[in-house]
């Protein structure tokens, strides 16, 4: 724009005719725009061999959005050893989240993370509204003591995942993130009963 100002005026003061001087400028001005490398969008960016800013967006807010409202459900869960249980996996969490703003070749190798993390986030949910529920019925006590095991054994697996990214060793990181998936569906965790009739 400045460009095509200043050839503009330049023209007008060396006495060439208005329409050329107009000529002059919208080329100054569209020479300038195309030399002006525009700025690269998130998907461009590669912070790592296929990891893009766009992925590490995607990743963070996901897995920091679920740590949020599991914290927030937390709030609502008296029970002890499920409260702090659920403090401990958010604040491993967040240290996956800063080592992954860190090294970002590591989400290449979890990229499911984000996933599982949201599974537990149903299931806290869950847990919530089965604890207020009914917390000294014998079969909600069992329901969410299933729960418990759950977390605590995707924490350990979490924390396996994070010792694999601080020793960069990218193999054992996809191993440990593959195997988050034996943590669901092991045991019956506890779940809010299902509204209505669906068949």
């Amino acid at each position: 724009m400045l460009a095509g100002l200043g050839a503009f005026g330049a023209a007008l003061l060396l006495g060439i005719p208005a329409l050329f001087a107009v000529g002059a400028g919208a080329f100054a001005f569209a020479s300038a725009y195309a030399l002006t490398p525009r700025p690269k969008r998130p998907a461009e960016i590669l912070l790592a061999p296929e990891v893009t800013q766009q992925m590490l967006d995607e990743f963070r807010r996901r897995i920091a959005g679920s740590v949020e409202r599991i914290r927030q459900v937390r709030a609502r869960i008296k029970r002890a050893p499920m409260a702090g249980r659920l403090d401990t996996l958010c604040e491993l969490l967040n240290k996956i989240l800063a080592n992954c703003d860190r090294d970002p070749q590591d989400i290449r190798a979890a990229r499911s993370l984000p996933f599982y993390v949201e599974k537990i986030e149903e299931y806290v949910n869950g847990y919530a509204t089965v604890f207020e529920a009914g917390e000294h019925d014998s079969d909600v006590v069992k329901r969410l003591q299933a729960t418990e095991a759950m977390v605590e054994r995707a924490t350990d697996r979490f924390e396996e995942i994070y010792r694999a990214m601080l020793e960069n060793d990218l193999r054992a990181l996809e191993a440990k993130a593959g195997a988050l998936s034996m943590e669901f569906g092991a045991e019956e965790p506890a779940e809010p009963a299902s509204k209505g009739n669906g068949s």
